[in-house]
């Protein structure tokens, strides 16, 4: 451990700065006074070192959703806030379709639109952090340096190397990542994570139980464009394998991979089902994207062979689009209490925008209370299961939009397949934790981060063991209103979201496609 001085104020350190740390920064702020807090949005990634904050450049990397849609009265009432400050604005009612299953996309949903065509919604949340730095009397500051690596002090806390400039101690880290709206690289937050090794062990092994879904994804270019041949921006498909989710991606100057910048974007997602047929060694890319290109066209009643019609790079098999499971309690946080430090993110709720801000405000809340004005940090009655508990699956349910298509409308079983997905730290604890038994009352039949030598033999056996609700697609559905079993001490962080009426779209969404393929 590195030695250092202790500084007086409690100073937290807030590693990336999406939905979710924007809703910790808030509820921090209102609940606890005394605090210092750095925000770093722009995270260090050898793999993409020229990636910049606010800005998306490449497909899925910086993967933004079509829309922000509200279940719950605390999201809606923030999205109607933030219309109220002029960064929304109203858009069509029928922007979302949905075909095949039920039928006719029934919702009485508002949704909005950014009113400013350059910014979109990669700078969204820029705009709302400068606004907690400009009226938080310098408690909340919006840092430019990217820090590089994590260690533990001896007196407690954490020493953040930013680069040429001196290390800085802080009392707690926060790290925020948001599967569904990324605006961090999810490989920035790992390299933190290794450089704090031994001390983030714990933390790293309790996300190493994250079984994702898996997709085929393309994103396309479009010209002449298809305008209003189109009626829709969205469509929710069932009963279809080679295409779940497409959606317009209106043009922004954000969106840096958007070219040519005449052209008409559109991003297609398949289910899990197709992509586990599809993906293998040396699978055939182009005829993969042209098999969805194909049925794009058929959904959408178009004609696009006499249009110029242009790949973003690759069809890219996802393997880490969205999670199936979740950490039992909902918390909003994972949390290493000995060692002052957690992880927040959409991934602790729901892969939602939604689910970003409630885990967020419930990090938020929590965090209040346990980090003291000395520096001290104590959680009180919740104890290290609670804060880093074992996963549980989210259950079947339908009409959700976007990434949370995959994660909630089939049986995980859908994608337990090996994809490319290797994160060297997380599968070294996970494979101690399996050798020891930590996980042989779950309920998981994939682990992700597993080597790939134990992980069919973990799945073979898992699939014998668990009950066979667990692994059908025959899973009863619950309703969208859901009941948030969290202890009395987090119960005003753990509100229970109930059916509401509300979804925003933010122009320029669209991901930022990458193909690392």
């Amino acid at each position: 451990m590195a030695a250092e001085s202790q500084p007086r104020a409690c100073r937290v350190c807030m590693l990336g700065g999406g939905l979710s740390a924007l809703a910790a920064i808030e509820q921090l702020k209102q609940t606890q006074s005394g605090l210092e807090i750095d925000v770093f949005c722009e995270l260090y990634d050898p793999c993409e070192p020229n990636h910049s904050y606010g800005f998306a450049r490449k497909p899925y990397v910086d993967y933004m959703p079509a829309f922000l849609a509200a279940d719950g009265p605390e999201f809606a009432s923030q999205l109607q806030e933030w219309e109220r400050q002029g960064l929304l604005l109203r858009c069509s009612k029928d922007s979302v379709i949905e075909l095949g299953g039920a039928g006719g996309h029934n919702d009485n949903n508002q949704r909005f639109t950014q009113r400013q065509r350059y910014t979109g919604a990669t700078q969204l949340c820029r705009q709302l952090l400068k606004k907690h730095a400009t009226s938080s009397a310098g408690t909340v500051r919006v840092r430019a340096e990217q820090p590089w690596a994590i260690s533990a002090t001896c007196q407690g806390g954490w020493l953040v190397s930013l680069g040429k400039a001196p290390q800085e101690h802080y009392h707690f880290v926060l790290l925020a990542y948001d599967f569904c709206y990324r605006l961090t690289h999810v490989k920035a937050i790992r390299e933190l994570l290794d450089s704090g090794m031994p001390h983030t062990r714990k933390l790293i092994g309790c996300f190493g139980e994250l079984h994702a879904a898996k997709c085929l994804a393309l994103t396309f270019s479009v010209e002449p464009p298809l305008g209003q041949s189109v009626t829709w921006d969205a469509v929710l498909v069932h009963d279809n394998p080679l295409l779940r989710w497409a959606f317009r991606s209106h043009h922004c100057e954000t969106a840096v991979w958007q070219r040519p910048s005449g052209a008409e974007h559109w991003v297609l997602i398949s289910t899990s089902e197709h992509s586990q047929k599809r993906f293998g060694v040396r699978w055939d890319k182009q005829q993969a994207g042209q098999e969805m290109l194909d049925m794009f066209a058929k959904v959408a009643g178009v004609d696009i062979t006499e249009r110029r019609v242009k790949f973003v790079g690759n069809p890219y098999h996802w393997d880490l689009p969205a999670p199936r499971n979740r950490p039992k309690g909902q918390l909003g946080l994972l949390a290493d209490a000995k060692h002052a430090i957690g992880w927040t993110g959409d991934f602790c709720v729901e892969p939602t925008p939604e689910g970003c801000w409630l885990a967020g405000n419930r990090a938020g809340r929590i965090l209040a209370g346990a980090l003291k004005s000395n520096g001290r940090v104590d959680f009180g009655q919740l104890s290290d299961r609670e804060l880093l508990p074992p996963w549980e699956y989210h259950p079947v349910r339908f009409g959700d939009e976007d990434l949370a298509a995959l994660t909630f409308s089939a049986a995980p079983a859908t994608s337990a397949y090996r994809g490319t997905c290797n994160w060297e730290r997380a599968e070294e604890i996970m494979m101690d934790r399996l050798k020891v038994g930590e996980l042989a009352d779950s309920d998981h039949v994939w682990l992700d981060h597993l080597p790939k030598s134990a992980q069919q033999q973990f799945a073979r056996k898992r699939k014998q063991m668990i009950p066979s609700s667990t692994v059908s697609s025959q899973q009863p559905e619950v309703p969208r209103a859901r009941d948030h079993s969290v202890l009395c001490a987090v119960a005003e962080a753990a509100t229970p979201i109930v059916a509401q009426s509300l979804r925003v779209a933010v122009v320029g969404s669209g991901p930022a496609g990458f193909f690392l393929c």
